[in-house]
């Protein structure tokens, strides 16, 4: 019987599918692949794209031991339960268990009747686990490597014993290596496969559109707790997930939603392995209805019923940003995902990233890579234009507009400048004030909103364009309109000064030198703070259907 038809009844068998999904078949046909060389295989899936599965099957399939290397403890369980539904025998080694416990899962695999082992990259290293098993002569038939970006220094949550990993099970080529990870740019992908040596005939990536999730923005007011609170609000009795930047916040959170009769819960990497399970089996069943989160959670959950995520501070990545907003809507149904906005978060992550000083000069190229992120992941916040698309975009994949985010809705106000007067006024001050040219977006936007204390980076000649647009619009509206500005490439960020802290200057570019407001429109979006009535809250998601944008005209700027 042809590799991938026997694959095909085992999925059957154990997880009643008919077929596979197409970069399923793909991955696991590499893998199955005998008379290949190199069978070491990447697969690069969204969150809910079955990932698992391009293991278990051939795991199912071999008469050895699958070792998967999984990076939470606290979901080794879980993941083993989940097998023992589908009559697949797996076990997990890890801190949590008692001695006995251990014993019975190392029984299992000196006897052969264990198919799948996971173990953390930690465990695998302490232990010298992949040279103890050959000793005892085990049959090793697969090392599977979930979340593999995080082996790649350039991932967004890299872990050294990850890469050490790495390096112990590509010391053993006879054993083919499955890596497998929801999000990874080029630079993480290319070193995943570096590292893994995997071949390019060996990757493959699906598409990461998850057409049932509608993406949302909202310019954030203070802490963002309010906000969230009335989002909660508005989906009574559903699950959701709300990430915040920091322990502290996720407890805060948790008390301010539990006061308001949502059973609600914090989870972050300060609690004890026994309290994370207790939470995640909570949630899963349906006893908890929030979880408020740092980026700890999620990774490996098998929820599928979750309605909407909120991130009340934005991710440090788009990676981190896809990978955790695909928690929502597994289950195929519509799901919501929104982002509370704002500039200053972008900054105060900078901030944090530049306070790390570790690793000499690789770990300038290191912070200066996520610095970079952190900006690729403002643009997702600030984008007058399709969200998903925006996102689609960044992992290189074109798309239509999806026509159910926001911005698509219509449900922002928008802005028109029809006689282009910001992006003229940034453009003279650009050109004809040494000292501030190519300075940064915020004193730009300062500058022009009349900020105490901006002058004094222009020459001493004095500028009518000092506080021009103070009683026009909102200090937050203008820095979301000078993002537009970068977005539409009539200016570009440049990186100047890493070390002193200056991130990006914007700099004119050609495209902006060139315009001409006779004979072109650029449309500004203003970003909604307010969540009653949104799209987002359900009150009537129909509301903007046909209703013509609210326009405001800033040609009255004086």
């Amino acid at each position: 019987m042809d590799r991938l038809n026997e694959a095909e009844k085992k999925l059957q068998k154990h997880f009643h599918f008919d077929s596979f999904r197409l970069e399923q078949a793909n991955v696991i046909k590499s893998l199955l692949d005998e008379d290949k060389q190199n069978r070491n295989t990447l697969g690069i899936m969204p969150t809910g794209g079955g990932k698992s599965v391009c293991f278990q099957i051939p795991a199912v399939m071999s008469n050895g031991l699958t070792i998967v290397v999984s990076p939470l403890i606290s979901l080794m369980a879980d993941q083993v339960e989940n097998l023992k539904d589908v009559n697949i025998k797996g076990g997990f080694l890890n801190s949590t268990q008692t001695k006995e416990e251990a014993k019975a899962v190392y029984r299992d695999i000196f006897n052969g009747s264990l198919k799948l082992l996971y173990v953390s990259p930690e465990k695998v290293i302490a232990s010298d686990l992949v040279a103890y098993f050959l000793k005892k002569e085990v049959q090793i038939s697969l090392f599977a490597i979930d979340e593999a970006h995080c082996i790649s220094m350039w991932g967004y949550d890299f872990r050294p014993d990850y890469q050490k990993v790495g390096e112990v099970i590509t010391s053993h080529p006879e054993i083919p290596v499955i890596a497998l990870t929801a999000t990874a740019d080029h630079s993480t992908q290319a070193d995943i496969q570096k590292q893994l040596k995997i071949p390019n005939e060996n990757l493959f990536a699906a598409s990461f559109n998850r057409p049932n999730l509608r993406y949302h923005a909202f310019d954030k007011i203070g802490n963002g707790v309010e906000q969230v609170i009335q989002m909660v609000k508005s989906r009574p009795n559903e699950s959701g997930i709300i990430y915040c930047f920091s322990r502290k916040e996720t407890e805060t959170m948790a008390v301010k939603l539990s006061s308001i009769g949502i059973k609600a819960e914090a989870y972050h990497g300060r609690i004890e392995d026994s309290e994370k399970e207790r939470i995640l089996k909570e949630f899963k069943a349906d006893k908890i209805q929030v979880v408020t989160a740092t980026i700890a959670f999620g990774m490996g959950i098998d929820k599928p019923n979750i309605r909407y995520v909120i991130h009340s501070t934005m991710s440090q990545s788009i990676e981190n940003y896809f990978q955790e907003t695909g928690r929502a809507g597994r289950d195929g149904e519509e799901a919501d995902v929104a982002l509370l906005y704002s500039r200053g978060d972008s900054f105060k992550i900078k901030q944090m990233i530049m306070s790390d000083k570790n690793g000499g000069a690789r770990g300038d190229s290191i912070r200066k890579h996520k610095i970079n992120k952190v900006t690729e992941m403002s643009v997702i916040g600030s984008t007058s234009g399709c969200r998903t698309q925006a996102l689609l975009g960044y992992f290189n994949e074109q798309s239509p507009a999806c026509g159910v985010c926001d911005n698509c809705k219509g449900y922002n106000v928008e802005y028109e400048d029809k006689s282009a007067h910001i992006i003229h006024d940034v453009r003279n001050l650009e050109t004809t004030t040494k000292k501030f040219d190519g300075e940064s977006l915020e004193k730009y936007r300062d500058y022009l909103m009349g900020v105490a204390g901006a002058k004094k980076d222009f020459e001493e000649r004095a500028t009518p364009l000092f506080g021009k647009y103070k009683r026009v619009t909102t200090k937050n509206n203008m820095g979301h309109y000078l993002s537009q500005i970068v977005e539409q490439q009539l200016f570009r960020l440049e990186e100047k000064c890493f070390k002193e802290n200056r991130y990006y200057k914007m700099r004119l570019t050609a495209k902006g030198t060139n315009y001409k407001p006779v004979s072109n429109e650029i449309i500004f979006t203003k970003m909604r703070s307010n969540i009653v009535g949104s799209y987002f809250a359900k009150i009537d998601p129909t509301v903007h259907k046909g209703v013509p944008l609210k326009r405001k005209s800033l040609i009255s700027a004086k």
